[in-house]
């Protein structure tokens, strides 16, 4: 049970590194956003308030950023926190270029106007710059890690943010809080079982496969359950030398049979859910149910593959839990599969450019209210989970997105790149991942929100 001193949670897996240039688990994310804090943030009603900012000016159609930090900033340690240390921060993250949140390449230029004051130019205009600053990717870094080499992992032992990293083993990461009350989180790396879910001993944790139906239901007698605006939709798509981007009627094809894959799916986790459409349903810019079965009617063909596509090369997580069935699917419709696994991005990266892959398995957070930002996470240039032919108009769609400052504009061109992606047979849904919060019934709700930014009580249903 959580006392003063100590704070008990699962939030996933434990990462080997935690470094602000590669956060790519939900795990990562929350932690470093307890490590650090940023020019910005979302308060505890979902609004963007100023962090280590206390006013920003947007100029010259958003490309041009001015920022006034508030007075006596301080690090952990005491140290003061100055404009020195943000541009230090972020022009380590330009060096990276490209992470999975934001392309800093698109950063023209960062300088400290004074020891209060910097400037940030971007080479495009960006009207949605100030709330990608509450990403994790820009959490400000103390001299001791931001003057590190990229190769070289961050210490943590001073940081900007409410919380240093005080151990780190493959079993437990603990962060204790850099306050007077050196109170701790201590994030554990496997999901509660039976007894620890009856006994109490876990004051928060993130259901997420393998957690069972029993064990679901079990938990709501010592925790209250909250599901989170936050949700995954698990999808298909084809690799960009494979012979199905270049014809569309081999992707139709090939799709038309997966809507019997997907309909024959028998649900292992109490946390997923068909997935008729791309993005999860509820929220603007989403395609109507009717519109979806308009979508479907035209991918219904019995056109089979020629037999030189009778041969497919799959790409596909290791954690995906129905690897097995989409193998004996395909088999039973007469393919022959070969499978590549991955854990990371670098493996996927690895795979997918040395090796001609036809179908690739992926996933992406597709539950926002505005989903500008999973758009532009999903199809960046370096690396997209999406590949798209040359013929398509859905290159213009998403960029357009990235400098369309009319809100109305925005979500009506969400909607038509995913009408497009659906249309043109570029991805197939699989499956909705929706995630459930528990938190025990002896916590205070209001305070753990503070205690997990990510998991604040605005982004709860």
């Amino acid at each position: 049970m959580f006392t003063d001193s100590e704070l008990k949670a699962f939030i996933g897996p434990i990462p080997q590194n935690i470094d602000p240039s590669s956060v790519t688990s939900f795990t990562e994310y929350v932690v470093i956003q307890q490590l650090t804090r940023g020019l910005v943030h979302l308060d505890s009603n979902g609004q963007l308030s100023g962090d280590i900012a206390e006013q920003w000016k947007i100029e010259k159609n958003s490309t041009r950023f001015y920022f006034k930090l508030k007075e006596n900033q301080k690090y952990s340690n005491n140290d003061p926190l100055t404009a020195k240390d943000i541009v230090g921060t972020i022009q380590r993250q330009m060096k990276k270029g490209q992470t999975i949140h934001f392309d800093f390449k698109n950063i023209k230029n960062i300088r400290a106007i004074s020891k209060s004051e910097i400037e940030i130019t971007t080479e495009k205009p960006d009207h949605l710059f100030i709330s990608k600053l509450t990403y994790p990717e820009f959490g400000i870094l103390h001299e001791a890690d931001y003057s590190k080499p990229l190769t070289r992992q961050c210490d943590w032992k001073i940081t900007s943010g409410h919380t240093t990293l005080s151990n780190q083993t493959k079993t437990e990461l603990i962060l204790e809080q850099s306050d007077q009350s050196k109170r701790k989180i201590k994030i554990i790396n496997e999901m509660p079982g039976q007894a620890e879910l009856k006994n109490s001993k876990i004051d928060f944790f993130v259901g997420i496969p393998p957690l069972s139906e029993e064990l679901h239901k079990r938990a709501t007698d010592t925790y209250v359950s909250y599901s989170p605006r936050l949700a995954f939709t698990y999808f298909l798509s084809f690799g960009k030398n494979s012979n199905f981007l270049k014809n569309k009627r081999l992707r139709t094809s090939i799709v038309s049979k997966l809507y019997e894959f997907r309909k024959d799916i028998k649900f292992t986790s109490p946390f997923h859910s068909i997935a008729p459409q791309l993005y999860l349903p509820d929220g603007p810019g989403r395609t109507s149910p009717a519109r979806i079965s308009e979508i479907r009617s035209t991918h219904l063909n019995d056109e089979d593959f020629p037999s030189d596509s009778k041969k497919l090369s799959l790409l596909v997580q290791k954690s995906f839990p129905y690897t097995k069935e989409l193998s004996s699917f395909l088999a039973s419709k007469g393919y022959e599969s070969e499978l590549h696994l991955y854990g990371n991005f670098d493996e996927f990266d690895k795979i997918r450019n040395s090796k001609k892959i036809d179908i690739i398995q992926s996933n992406n957070d597709f539950s926002a209210a505005d989903l500008t930002s999973n758009l532009m996470v999903t199809m960046n240039d370096e690396r997209p989970l999406i590949e798209l032919g040359a013929e398509t108009n859905i290159h213009s769609i998403i960029s357009k997105l990235k400098s369309e400052s009319d809100e109305n504009a925005r979500i009506s061109a969400i909607q038509k790149a995913e009408e497009q992606l659906l249309l043109e047979a570029y991805v197939f849904p699989v499956f909705h991942f929706n995630m459930y919060f528990y938190v025990n019934k002896q916590r205070d709700s209001g305070k753990l929100s503070r205690s997990f930014p990510e998991v604040a009580l605005w982004k709860i249903k």
